[in-house]
Order: structure tokens, then sequence, then C-alpha cells
């Protein structure tokens, strides 16, 4: 991937890291498929391998872990903006249908459905506020 010192350092003073571990990877193999290398010499290299493999793998679950809570991340955002909408559709509606109701019945009638329908209103609200803003903590990337 890199072949020469140059390439390498340019890669590491732009922070990519992943040059190291592949580099470091390839060094490995070459001196494995030497002939000349003791039991010893052996076994270490192999060690450093092993190690240096676990380590891209963790590399690359991270990064597939972030990308997996970013995508889901947006998705409740999207989520979160249209229970917003819909919960305005509804304030909508109640506020119609308590006009409506108003013109149907009696002024005293009328005044107790409306004050009836206020207080179930604000009580369903009041738990949509509550969901949201569990909804918008449990999305914050502190």
């Amino acid at each position: 991937m890199y072949g020469n010192t140059y390439q390498r350092e340019y890669a590491r003073a732009i922070g990519n890291t992943s040059y190291d571990l592949n580099y470091q990877l390839q060094i490995i193999e070459r001196e494995l498929k030497k002939k000349d290398l003791t039991a010893k010499e052996r076994s270490n290299l192999l060690a450093a391998e092993s190690t240096l493999k676990k380590q891209v793998q963790l590399k690359i679950l991270k990064l597939d872990a972030k990308k997996s809570v970013e995508k889901l991340t947006q998705q409740t955002r999207e989520e979160i903006a249209i229970i917003q909408k819909v919960n305005e559709k509804i304030g909508d509606e109640l506020d119609f249908i308590q006009d409506k109701l108003a013109d149907a019945f009696e002024s005293r009638t009328a005044k107790a459905v409306q004050s009836w329908m206020k207080h179930i209103r604000e009580e369903e609200l009041e738990e949509q506020k509550e969901v949201l803003v569990i909804c918008k903590e449990s999305i914050r990337m502190d």
C-alpha cells in the first residue's frame, strides 16, 4: 500500500494510522518466509502477527460501530421529526373538534366538554413531550 518511506511518513503526518499496521504485517510476512528462522523467532513473529491482526480487526469494528451509531442517530432524528409533525396535526384536530362541540351543545355542556378535552390534550402533550425529551437525550453524542 505504501511503497516507500515518504508515503508512509506522509500518511502518518495526515493521521492515517492504518498504514502502520499494514506495513508491519507486510514486514512480518516477509520475515516468516525466510528459511533461517529459529523456532523462537518464528513463534515471536507469529505472535506479533496475531496481535497486529487483532488490532486491525478492532479498528474495523470501531469504525463499523461508529457508522452504525450515526445511522441509528439519523433514523431517530427522522422519527422524532415525524412524531412532532403528527403531534401538531393531532393538536389541530382536537382544536377543531372542540370548536365544533362548542357550537353543537348548549353553553354549559359545551364548556364542560371543552375543559375535559383540554385536560386530556394537556395530559397527552405532556406525555409526548417527555417521550420527545427522552428520545433527544438518547441520541446525544457527547
